[in-house]
């Protein structure tokens, strides 16, 4: 009914693997791999204009980003992004993933129009 919530994982770390003389893989080292949104648009946009979810959520763990239905295909941005510690402390508040979304979808938009408001 479009009021779904889509959360996609993404990794946080990337492993640099070489393979020993039997073919076996020796992890060398993990390296921390940045997120970039412009590689998504389309996976978010789908779930989107789907109908399959009202909000999507991408996050490595580290990072989190919040989109919802209100994107346009032209300007894919999230209404919010936010580090794991600070989004367990607003949460832990509300305690309701939907709840927390709608609240902060509604902030950012009242944020956006007060902006407006005091430039003009």
């Amino acid at each position: 009914m479009g009021r779904g919530i889509a959360l996609e994982l993404k990794p946080l770390f990337e492993a640099d693997v070489e393979f020993d003389k039997a073919d076996r893989p020796i992890l060398k080292r993990l390296r921390q791999k940045k997120m970039k949104l412009e590689d998504y648009q389309r996976q978010i946009l789908k779930y989107i204009q789907e109908g399959e979810a009202q909000f999507v959520v991408l996050t490595n763990l580290k990072d989190w980003f919040f989109y919802s239905k209100e994107l346009t295909p032209m300007d894919v941005k999230p209404f919010c992004t936010i580090g794991f510690f600070e989004f367990v402390k607003e949460y832990d508040v509300i305690g309701n993933l939907r709840d927390y979304l709608e609240r902060r979808e509604f902030e950012s938009i009242r944020y956006e129009l007060d902006k407006r408001f005091l430039e003009s």
